[in-house]
């Protein structure tokens, strides 16, 4: 019995909703925005019902990732071993290739970026990380940027580990963890692509350029 009361529920409501929309056609009185909302509600209750489905073609929401980033005490060094702040930087990106195709002196320079990603660059976001921090971000993707880039600026930087770009479908499943080092960062949640979590969760592979 009470597997059939709810499945009763949803069409009761939608019935509900359907008349509201009727009452509120038969009265001139009715405000443009209760017309909308009566449509909108209308819509709705013709999608549960099963008389009209979801568009395919709708836009889809944006993905919500978790951004986590902690730095080290060596954050940045230089050759005395002290820690500095650091550029970092997010890229939501339409396709990844021309991202990892791109040399290390182009990043940070928003003109050379534009030429050298073209429209596959949505958006980016610039943060002065300091040694020792912990901070945590929530990104918003645009549901047409299937891949988030992470880029550290680094004084000296390791010559693979400066880059890292990201699934966003894997990475809202997960999060992304990044921890940032003397001259290159991990990631200890979600693996970037091209590389697998063991890869990428080791600092002892990483060298720096001297």
């Amino acid at each position: 019995m009470k597997n059939r009361t709810n499945k009763i529920a949803p069409s009761l409501h939608a019935v509900a909703m359907l008349w509201l929309l009727a009452s509120c056609a038969l009265f001139t009185g009715c405000s443009t925005a209760v017309k909308v909302a009566a449509d909108a509600l209308a819509e709705k209750a013709l999608v549960a019902m099963g008389v009209k489905k979801d568009d395919p073609n709708a836009p889809r929401p944006p993905k919500n990732i978790q951004l986590r980033l902690e730095t080290s005490r060596d954050l940045n060094a230089g050759e005395d071993g002290q820690g500095l702040s650091t550029v970092f930087r997010v890229y939501k990106l339409r396709d990844r290739n021309a991202f990892l195709a791109t040399p290390y002196t182009a990043f940070g320079n928003p003109e050379r970026e534009k030429s050298a990603f073209g429209q596959d660059l949505l958006e980016v976001r610039e943060m002065i990380l300091s040694p020792g921090e912990i901070r945590e971000l929530k990104e918003k993707v645009p549901s047409e940027s299937p891949y988030l880039g992470a880029v550290a600026l680094y004084r000296q930087p390791s010559a693979q580990r400066w880059r890292f770009v990201f699934s966003t479908t894997d990475s809202e499943k997960n999060g992304i963890t990044l921890g940032l080092h003397a001259c290159a960062m991990t990631a200890t949640t979600t693996p970037p692509v091209g590389m697998t979590l063991n890869e990428s969760a080791l600092l002892s592979t990483a060298r720096c350029k001297s």
